[in-house]
């Protein structure tokens, strides 16, 4: 039993640095975007590198989401702080899994299709928002961890 515990957290730290260093990159991506000075074709390479580590990210959040609920369901007393990590980082998994998917895909397709207007700059703000929002939820997550007594 200690084996299963021992891979499912090495799988669940695995893919909280996976899914934590693809938000990094893709924020990188989406920033860069926004410079009007980087030409048309950089910004389409910027727009796959964006649209791959959301991908990227996209499987460590889903390692971190069942490593999670692997090792939530083998532990049988819960203290406050461990209803609080799954609920909120199960949470942000679970938002990130679905709305920067579908931002980063909306965006994806506006960028190549060369459509650089002032919708596609809310699209970037709105995925640039969302990637924070995940990243500050991860962030809470890691200080109530950490601050367990």
């Amino acid at each position: 039993m200690d084996f299963v515990k021992h891979t499912m957290l090495f799988f669940h730290l695995f893919g909280l640095a996976i899914w934590f260093g693809s938000l990094i990159a893709v924020v990188i991506c989406v920033l860069s975007l926004r410079n009007p000075s980087i030409s048309a074709e950089a910004k389409q390479i910027l727009n796959k590198f964006q649209l791959r580590f959301t991908i990227i990210g996209n499987v460590g959040a889903f390692m971190l989401l069942i490593s999670g609920f692997v090792l939530f369901t083998m532990s049988g007393h819960h203290e406050i702080w461990v209803d609080l990590m799954a609920g909120i980082g199960g949470g942000m998994c679970v938002f990130s899994l679905i709305a920067l998917t579908a931002q980063s895909n909306l965006l994806s397709g506006r960028v190549r299709k060369n459509n650089f207007d002032r919708l596609l700059t809310s699209q970037i703000g709105l995925l640039n928002f969302s990637s924070w929002f995940v990243m500050v939820g991860i962030v809470i997550v890691l200080l109530l961890v950490s601050y367990k007594p």
